[in-house]
């Protein structure tokens, strides 16, 4: 179930290479691999292209084409939402897993080990299908058609190998302890930007001239997020942790136990800032891929328990 315009492809208007650029300075707004910011396409709503040729005209400008679109062609475009809460055909997701587990019980030990494979694909990155893609509340893709670009490929939250292996073994003096090793690789991200009225928009023709395209026309597409490259085209680094777990039970009930989470102190991202923005400030937690958060620092945890 979502938020569907039944008019949607007849409400927006695609215009071919948009580039995208600081207002005050060029050449500052990059994509993921460092060039110049610039869209096969984006959509418009045709009611705000229509009145910007309307005030055009207005003012006595008579373009022949406007961002590759005659005159009597942007005026015959309609306008007509019509937005309804119903079951959304076009939503995809499959999540295919396959694991293998491998486990021996010995009198003084025990091993487990498992490795899982899984693939979770589609066009809808949340259950609900919102607050996944954009950083502002939006009515998703199937309202929006600048969130439907690229929608559809491996979506996050799902890892495309796990390893895990388990040693516990009893220990003199009443003791006994384990260890823990994960390995996990393929976790997903998307670089994303989010249309904004601070940015200037350019057209760029087949003949490579230049037209400003003014930001009102953006107006319903403020704040929503447009995915530069094919969902799930990117994965962070694959990581390795160990757990190490030891306690000593007492004759009678107490028992003490110590855990020492990622025993090596690896420190290995797992969330960056996938959003791209101007690269006017200097302030490097604002570029894309900067760093948002890193697994756990070593922990070592004491407790007491009494059973």
């Amino acid at each position: 179930m979502g938020l569907v315009d039944r008019n949607l492809f007849a409400n927006y208007t695609p215009i071919a290479d948009v580039g995208v650029d600081h207002r005050y300075v060029n050449g500052v707004i990059l994509d993921a691999h460092g060039n110049r910011l610039e869209f096969p396409l984006l959509f418009v709503a045709n009611v705000a292209l229509r009145d910007y040729l309307m005030e055009l005209l207005a003012m006595r400008q008579n373009p022949p084409t406007l961002f590759g679109y005659p005159q009597s062609y942007i005026l015959s475009l309609p306008w007509n939402p019509d937005v309804v809460l119903t079951a959304v055909p076009e939503a995809k997701r499959r999540y295919d897993q396959a694991t293998m587990t491998l486990r021996t019980v010995q009198s003084n030990w025990r091993a487990d080990g498992s490795i899982t494979g899984a693939r979770l694909r589609g066009n809808v990155p949340g259950v609900t299908g919102y607050g996944t893609t954009a950083t502002r509340f939006s009515a998703g893709p199937f309202v929006n058609p600048n969130e439907a670009i690229n929608s559809s490929g491996n979506l996050p939250d799902a890892l495309q190998m796990e390893g895990k292996l388990w040693f516990t073994a009893r220990l003199p003096y009443s003791m006994q302890g384990g260890i823990l090793y994960t390995h996990t690789i393929g976790e997903r991200f998307t670089p994303s930007f989010q249309v904004e009225g601070r940015y200037v928009y350019r057209y760029h023709s087949p003949t490579r001239a230049v037209t400003l395209i003014p930001d009102r026309l953006f107006r319903h597409s403020f704040g929503q997020s447009v995915l530069i490259e094919p969902r799930g085209s990117r994965h962070y680094a694959s990581r390795a942790l160990v757990d190490a777990h030891l306690e000593w039970r007492s004759p009678r009930r107490a028992v003490l136990t110590i855990d020492l989470f990622n025993a090596f102190g690896e420190n290995e991202l797992v969330g960056i800032k996938t959003t791209v923005e101007d690269q006017f400030q200097s302030d490097p937690t604002t570029l894309f891929g900067a760093p948002r958060l890193r697994v756990a620092p070593r922990t070592l945890r004491v407790g007491l328990r009494l059973d």
